[in-house]
């Protein structure tokens, strides 16, 4: 993953209203990034007619890739842009971590 890429994710995260057609989506791994080659992917596509956001993950140990975790929870817009913003802070070394929460 390079900090360029965390970047541009965390500019697509602006968008809005985010749609079935243009759901964010950002992934990180080796080579073709399938399989035990994905490390890290993220999907935000709309969960509901209600404005809510659906939060799609998978995660896997970069040592043991065979080791994974994939999950779903529900978010919302004012979540997701504290998370921009949280993104935008670790990338200008002003914190450590950013944290998307559900709803």
């Amino acid at each position: 993953m390079q900090w360029q890429d965390v970047t541009e994710f965390g500019h697509a995260l602006n968008a809005f209203p985010i749609t079935e057609d243009n759901s964010i989506v950002a992934q990180w791994g080796y080579d073709m990034q399938e399989g035990d080659d994905l490390i890290l992917r993220l999907e935000i596509a709309p969960a509901n007619k209600r404005g809510d956001l659906a939060v799609r993950f998978e995660v896997a140990d970069e040592h043991e890739p065979g080791c994974r975790m994939r999950g779903y929870f529900v978010t919302n817009y004012p979540n997701l842009d504290a998370f921009r913003l949280g993104i935008a802070r670790l990338m200008n070394g002003e914190g450590d971590e950013a944290v998307l929460t559900g709803r």
